[in-house]
């Protein structure tokens, strides 16, 4: 249902080692429908901005870290509105506000 966009560039933090494992913990930082305030006006249908974060487990010492972050955009052609997404909490309410400051400098 939803139409790739783009991706912010991806640059990995730290190298995946043969054998690491890798988790993915995914969510959507924000959407914005065309008559809202922060919806880029180039772009006719809703938009779902989402957040990735690759993680290298490692077994051996059960630890993980942040291998990379990335950050898709995808298109709702079929829809009119997509609903709003609230942050569960300030952490997430920071990440949504940083992503819409990122993205607005850029011009999107």
């Amino acid at each position: 249902w939803a139409d790739f966009v783009e991706v912010d560039e991806v640059v990995f933090r730290h190298p995946v080692d043969v054998g690491d494992l890798l988790i993915f913990e995914s969510k959507v930082l924000y959407t914005s429908n065309p008559n809202d305030e922060q919806h880029p006006r180039n772009h006719l249908h809703p938009l779902v901005h989402i957040e990735v974060i690759a993680l290298i487990a490692k077994p051996e010492t059960v630890s993980t870290k942040i291998s990379n972050t990335f950050n898709f955009t995808f298109s709702a052609p079929n829809t009119k509105r997509v609903k709003s997404v609230l942050p569960g909490n300030l952490d997430e309410a920071t990440r949504m506000v940083s992503r819409m400051i990122a993205d607005e400098l850029q011009g999107h």
